[in-house]
């Protein structure tokens, strides 16, 4: 999530990310918290995610759950 630009495109790597575009990566990702809602992530996007974006957010997450076996829904708040 964190080499996804505000345009939805996942890059190989952080500097990648970062090199010159319009639509910067988040500045920070944090580590995933359990609540009684289920689990919680904190995506700092400078206040704007844009919907582009959180779609590959959402993608990214499905897949990681799909690989580890998980059987979730995701959705945003």
């Amino acid at each position: 999530m964190l080499c996804t630009d505000a345009a939805g495109v996942e890059h190989a790597d952080y500097e990648a990310a970062n090199a010159g575009g319009e639509h910067p990566p988040p500045s920070y990702v944090a580590d995933p918290e359990v609540t009684d809602a289920g689990i919680l992530g904190y995506v700092d996007c400078s206040g704007d995610i844009f919907p582009e974006q959180a779609a590959t957010f959402r993608m990214i997450i499905r897949e990681e759950l799909e690989v580890a076996g998980g059987n979730a829904t995701v959705r945003s708040r």
